[in-house]
């Protein structure tokens, strides 16, 4: 099948594609696991375990919760920022952008 045809298919939305898909191929974008070592002093270590066990969880993931929304905060922090010196730029210049949400592009890893 031809792209143009899959994606009329897809946006008439009257069959169903999933037929169409290879699925046994498919993956997930950035969700590649890799594994690091980290050395922590052993109070951090006895704090994490003992955290890990209020939760009734493990400490592995209880640092992979916590490390990802960590990154994501940044990651919403660096974001509003560059932003607010793009309106600043636009006000004080009177530059106009082009569209409202240029930096939805921009892909911060």
């Amino acid at each position: 099948m031809k792209a143009q045809e899959f994606d009329k298919k897809f946006d008439e939305g009257k069959e169903d594609i999933i037929d169409d898909l290879d699925l046994a191929s498919a993956r997930r974008v950035n969700q590649e696991q890799k594994r690091i070592n980290v050395d922590f002093p052993s109070w951090v270590v006895e704090s994490l375990d003992r955290e890990a066990a209020r939760i009734s969880g493990s400490p592995k993931v209880w640092l992979n919760s916590h490390i990802s929304t960590m990154l994501l905060v940044c990651r919403r922090q660096i974001l509003n920022g560059m932003r607010l010196k793009i309106l600043r730029i636009k006000k004080s210049t009177g530059f106009p952008l082009k569209k409202p949400n240029m930096l939805s592009w921009i892909k911060i890893v």
